[in-house]
């Protein structure tokens, strides 16, 4: 190195090597491990789904896909070993990860100088787009650390003259293209680099022409295969890169707009700079233009192509590019470590480099789709009056990883298994009619690349012309919307029950005569019994009871209870109704029973009637009553509704409710 004080920075870097070295790939591993407990998300189940299989079906998949064998059956080995528990499969992206940190300390090391394989190291640390897409389960993390590998053994052999490093650089390039095959970059910025050592090392230049004629020998087979994969404009889901996401690439690349700025502007300094170095004398003697040229290459040279390509082949994405990153991490290093101006001056512009990235660092860095959350609150919600529908299809994978772990083994039936648990796989509309998902009383709609497949949103449309849209969650990028039939209100889409099921703790109606009056009186009772053919709701309660084995319990996570539902022109005669059953509660709550005339997905009519406003004087059931004189009903298709609601956190427990209708 050749900082002009090398008694304070080299000094200490030389003496404390190993243990600086050792600390960063200990650092490098544990911000890694401690990140790989996210859920699985974007393309991480595709890669699982097939890789689980065997070889034979994988291959078949990947001769007509844009993905190269290699990861996957590096993963398919890895999940023979470990199983399909989401840590256990990110570890071998972390395995990847902190192996592109070893080797960026040791090109540096050995090529550059120890400073700048630090502050390259540094710098690969606090990269958040490779803590995101390093950790993937997706062949991003294997390709740093081949792309690394590459350009030491590149090295090794053009300035050691070391054929072991020549066959080295054969194999790791050859495996780089079986890897991604835009990794095809860097074997390109290294035969244009390599005219630059031709005369420094003619020996080391014939070793690594043959070294990369028999990678081209090796790799001859794939070609077709690759041609046959070219994605077209139109038919590939990625479109014609603009200008846009170039700068959007490049800002991701360096970590953020204002990153990106500063590292553009020390390296064009640096650039005018040199030509007046015999001048100024501001680079120290140590440092190699070649070198230079080489990581600048890296960096530029893959992004700059690949933009210019993806014109007419629609290739361009962040994702894909994140290997040039390190040249960038490496260039910055190497600029910094050969400034040769005093220490101080040294480490405050170091300072400045590291300050935003230190700044934007955070190991909780939140994922595109968070489906494990998603699927377990869907799992909380349904019931067998429920349909769920995946749109796009091709994420079924990714929701059957976390709903049942058994049915994503079991490859061959997936699909149907989801199927048969009422989850439909929307590919287009043609579907919703055939399974009779309509019958449901309630849809779950999962969007996750809904756009992509139905940019019409005809599925949607479709939907609400049988039901409204009660709940909307987001999950990262997935959106779970929760729809009810039109003629049921929202509030009861927790806890809704019909009373035209079966005799399941449900409402059942009796006639009987009024003596005095002689006329005939409906009653409907519901004691809250079920047996063992019945489903048993959440909010059952069978330690407090007033008779039988249960009561309904309602507080503000479950704040609604049964529902009965009325015909308007069954109560045409009707004027009063009267509604009797038991309470008990401890605390003081904003429980009620509420009585609505109700269409079409609305209120006419509404009133409540409090009951928990009373602290109680003793924990014994009381019987309450409450009446309701019934308004004039002017739609005779609306329907009268009666329900308790308790949004509030204490519970209250009913039972044996009884609702009378006077005339």
């Amino acid at each position: 190195m050749a900082a002009s004080n090398p008694s304070v920075i080299d000094k200490f870097i030389t003496v404390n090597w190993k243990v600086i070295f050792f600390f960063i790939v200990f650092i490098n591993l544990v911000f890694r491990l401690l990140r790989i407990n996210e859920s699985l998300y974007g393309d991480e189940a595709f890669s699982v789904f097939y890789a689980q299989q065997p070889l034979s079906n994988l291959y078949a998949i990947l001769l007509h896909d844009r993905n190269p064998p290699l990861y996957f059956t590096i993963l398919h080995y890895w999940i023979r070993i470990f199983g399909l528990n989401g840590a256990a499969l990110k570890s071998l992206s972390v395995l990847f990860s902190t192996g592109t940190a070893v080797f960026i300390l040791l090109l540096g090391s050995k090529f550059l100088n120890k400073f700048a394989a630090i502050i390259a190291s540094v710098l690969y640390l606090l990269s958040m787009v490779w803590l995101v897409e390093g950790l993937e389960l997706r062949a991003f993390a294997l390709e740093g650390l081949l792309a690394v590998m590459s350009f030491y053994f590149y090295l090794d052999t053009l300035k050691f003259n070391k054929k072991p490093a020549a066959i080295g650089l054969a194999i790791v390039n050859v495996l780089l293209l079986l890897t991604h095959y835009l990794a095809v970059y860097i074997p390109l910025v290294q035969l244009i680099c390599s005219i630059f050592f031709f005369s420094e090392n003619r020996k080391g230049f014939i070793y690594y022409l043959i070294s990369q004629f028999a990678a081209l020998l090796i790799y001859l087979p794939w070609v077709k295969i690759v041609i046959d994969n070219v994605p077209e404009e139109g038919v590939f889901w990625l479109g014609k890169p603009v200008f846009l996401d170039l700068k959007y690439t490049m800002f991701c690349l360096s970590g953020d707009r204002f990153l990106f700025l500063l590292h553009i502007v020390l390296i064009s300094c640096f650039i005018v700079v040199i030509p007046l170095n015999k001048i100024f004398r501001s680079i120290s003697e140590k440092f190699n233009l070649k070198l230079f040229i080489l990581l600048l290459g890296w960096y530029i040279i893959p992004v700059g192509a690949g933009f210019l390509i993806a014109q007419y082949t629609p290739i361009f994405r962040l994702k894909y590019f994140v290997y040039t990153s390190l040249g960038l991490f490496l260039l910055i290093g190497y600029i910094i470590s050969s400034l040769k101006i005093h220490y101080t001056l040294v480490l405050a512009l170091l300072a400045i480099l590291l300050f935003t990235p230190f700044k934007l660092f955070t190991i909780n860095q939140p994922v595109d789709e968070d489906w494990r959350t998603l699927v377990q609150n869907v799992k909380d919600k349904m019931d067998d009056r429920t349909y769920i529908l995946l749109n796009a299809h091709y994420k079924f994978r990714d929701f059957a990883y976390y709903y049942s772990i058994d049915d994503f083994k079991n490859y061959n039936q997936t699909a149907n298994n989801l199927l048969n648990n009422n989850i439909l796989l929307l590919v287009d509309t043609t579907p919703l009619p055939v399974y009779k998902w309509s019958e449901k009383e309630k849809i779950m709609y999962i969007r996750s690349h809904d756009l992509v497949v139905d940019p019409k949103q005809t599925v949607k449309s479709k939907i609400k012309e049988k039901y409204k849209l009660c709940r909307s969650q987001s999950f990262g990028n997935i959106i779970l919307e929760q729809y009810i039939k039109l003629k049921i209100p929202c509030e009861l889409y927790d806890s809704l029950v019909s009373a035209n099921d079966l005799n399941c703790g449900n409402w059942e109606r009796t006639v009987s005569v009024e003596p005095s009056t002689r006329d005939s009186i409906v009653s409907f009772i519901n004691p809250f019994e079920y047996d063992q053919y019945c489903d048993v709701p959440l909010n059952a309660d069978s330690a407090t009871k007033y008779s039988g084995e249960y009561s309904i319990a309602i507080w503000d996570s479950i704040q609604f209870g049964p529902l009965i539902s009325i015909p308007a022109l069954q109560v045409k005669s009707v004027n009063r109704m009267e509604i009797s059953f038991f309470m008990k509660y401890e605390f003081y709550n904003e429980s009620r029973v509420v009585f609505s005339i109700f269409k079409d997905g609305g209120d006419l009519y509404r009133e409540e009637r409090k009951l928990g406003k009373q602290i109680p004087t003793s924990d014994d059931w009381k019987l309450k009553e409450v009446n309701f004189d019934l308004p004039e009903i002017i739609d005779p298709e609306s329907e009268i509704r009666i329900y308790f609601w308790n949004p509030s956190a204490p519970r209250v427990n009913i039972d044996d409710v009884m609702v009378k209708l006077i005339p």
